[in-house]
């Protein structure tokens, strides 16, 4: 996930995505009692930093709120997935999972929704270009659904 066009302008949340980065880049691949706990590790970050940009969005009155909300919930399914692989001894599918689809996809919501977000909170963007782009809250996938 080292990448520079992860960079958004915001310094907390590029260096929170740059500690985040760095915990996939350091996650085991051959221990799999080691890799236990830096996913543990990694779901308490993420949650963390989904928490402070769901308050920094609310306090700013993001119009695509309940969007981004919907994306993390869908990235923390992602990677709570981790787990059954884990429980299952699966190394090999719970390394790919980690290391090649996790980093894609947190990839993807930098590159979007965040950047979206962050040119909302710069006054580049405004609520009428959000209009047509929020998830209604009756099409959210299942367990999508954040109040």
């Amino acid at each position: 996930m080292n990448n520079p066009n992860l960079v958004l302008g915001l310094p907390q949340i590029d260096e929170e995505h740059q500690q985040i980065a760095a915990m996939f880049a350091a996650l085991s691949t051959t221990d799999i009692d080691v890799l236990t706990g830096q996913v543990a590790a990694l779901e308490t970050a993420i949650a963390a930093h989904f928490a402070g940009e769901h308050t920094l969005m609310a306090s700013r009155d993001f119009p695509g709120l309940h969007c981004h909300k919907a994306q993390h919930a869908g990235l923390e399914y992602e990677l709570h997935r981790a787990h059954g692989m884990l429980k299952k001894r699966q190394l090999d599918k719970v390394i790919r999972h980690l290391t090649v689809i996790m980093p894609q996809l947190m990839i993807a919501h930098i590159t979007t929704m965040d950047r979206m977000t962050v040119a909302f909170l710069n006054g580049e963007l405004g609520t009428a270009d959000f209009a047509q782009l929020r998830l209604p809250e009756e099409n959210a996938p299942a367990g999508a659904r954040v109040e």
